[in-house]
């Protein structure tokens, strides 16, 4: 007995009690296990930092590279982050209301208009240069949701609201390959779009996970079981990817200027700051509204800069931008959890 009960009490400690477990906690027991997720969270980011830290060091040191990181690329977006996905339904014992999958999928379009807004103001109002322009609205606009997004939330809420960031970033690859492509090319230049890039396996497993959800449909033990196994590769294998992408850029560069510096901050703490303050007198279901913040803050997406390389972008600004704010999450991210 005293062994269960401190095995308890470590599961408590570390995971941040009932507001980590439920969708809904007494006020009491929110305040007292606020400063215990914080520390928590912190650390599950400073592990999460130092696993891309390995991919950088495995890239300096000959053990991945360019073309090692497409094909994982290729593995982490089409096997192993649908089945993480896929899991946070398959696995649930939490039954997902209509209510709340039409909610969450209004908020993330509201973000995402929030974004844009907040993107084209910015740089109007910091006299951008137009060779930066595309490239500092994509940062502002478009978060790594995929790479960080998903471990990062599984970490902080738990399997069940990986659900709730899939429908979150279902307009992602919408947007971001349409608006986003558009920023990067510019006004003038013709872009080629294809059917397939809003077919990806993502969108599609969020979608059958959308419907197994709303038919509450059982899975054999089996199937779970494989399907998890499988969606747990999802969060070192993206973290070692940005690391070994990250060293590949020259060393001087890697920290950019003030502008990025500032475009990062705005990134992660004034946009979900800014939809904290919409959306906290009528979101009342804690884990929606704590996951929405969460992926508001994410840091800039990777596909800004192979968006960049492919469409004539400011590459070098979006390198940087990737690598500043990625850093800087490792403590805005915790910090964003004391608002819900």
């Amino acid at each position: 007995m005293d062994n269960l009960k401190r095995e308890f009490e470590y599961f408590m400690n570390k995971y941040g009690g009932c507001q980590n477990s439920l969708p809904v906690c007494c006020e009491k027991e929110k305040e007292k296990v606020i400063p215990v997720d914080f520390l928590s969270i912190l650390m599950q980011m400073v592990e999460l930092f130092l696993v891309i830290i390995v991919g950088y060091i495995a890239n300096k040191c000959g053990v991945m590279d360019g073309d090692f990181n497409k094909r994982l690329t290729n593995l982490v977006l089409m096997v192993t982050t649908p089945c993480l996905m896929l899991d946070s339904v398959i696995n649930s014992e939490h039954v997902f209301s209509l209510g709340q999958i039409g909610s969450t999928l209004l908020i993330s379009v509201l973000g995402y208009a929030l974004a844009i807004v907040l993107a084209y103001l910015v740089t109007w109002l910091m006299h951008t240069p137009p060779h930066q322009v595309g490239v500092m609205r994509f940062m502002l606009i478009f978060g790594n949701v995929g790479f960080i997004g998903f471990p990062v939330i599984k970490a902080i809420f738990g399997s069940d609201a990986v659900f709730y960031a899939a429908i979150f970033n279902m307009p992602f690859n919408l947007l971001s390959y349409t608006f986003g492509v558009f920023l990067m090319a510019g006004r003038g230049s013709e872009t080629k779009l294809r059917w397939k890039d809003f077919c990806s396996p993502c969108i599609i497993a969020a979608l059958l996970a959308l419907m197994i959800a709303l038919a509450q449909l059982q899975f054999p033990a089996i199937v779970g079981d494989t399907v998890s196994l499988i969606g747990q590769v999802t969060t070192p294998a993206a973290l070692l990817i940005i690391g070994s992408n990250l060293a590949q850029l020259p060393l001087r560069s890697i920290a950019g200027g003030p502008r990025i510096w500032l475009m990062s901050l705005i990134r992660l703490l004034i946009c979900p700051a800014l939809l904290w303050l919409l959306l906290r007198g009528w979101v009342t279901d804690s884990v929606i509204l704590g996951v929405a913040i969460v992926i508001q803050g994410m840091p800039v997406a990777t596909s800004c800069t192979m968006l960049a390389l492919q469409y004539g972008g400011d590459a070098e600004s979006a390198g940087q931008g990737t690598f500043v704010s990625t850093l800087l999450s490792i403590v805005t991210i915790p910090i964003l959890t004391l608002l819900v």
